[in-house]
């Protein structure tokens, strides 16, 4: 979080506050769920075991 509050040159608390409100997700979350819907559509194109895909985008379990 500090890298990317700094990369938009905002306070943490603030850039925390702002991105809940606007999408209401925690930054976390919303990463958490762009990586699992990106898992998603990588599984239905079929080629990638799921373990492939884990792996790519980065999920350790």
């Amino acid at each position: 979080m500090e890298h990317l509050s700094k990369l938009v040159q905002l306070s943490s608390t603030y850039l925390t506050r702002i991105f809940k409100e606007t999408t209401g997700y925690s930054v976390i979350k919303f990463f958490n769920k762009i990586k699992v819907d990106k898992a998603k559509e990588l599984i239905i194109e079929g080629d990638k075991k799921v373990k492939e895909v884990a792996e790519i985008l980065g999920f350790t379990d």
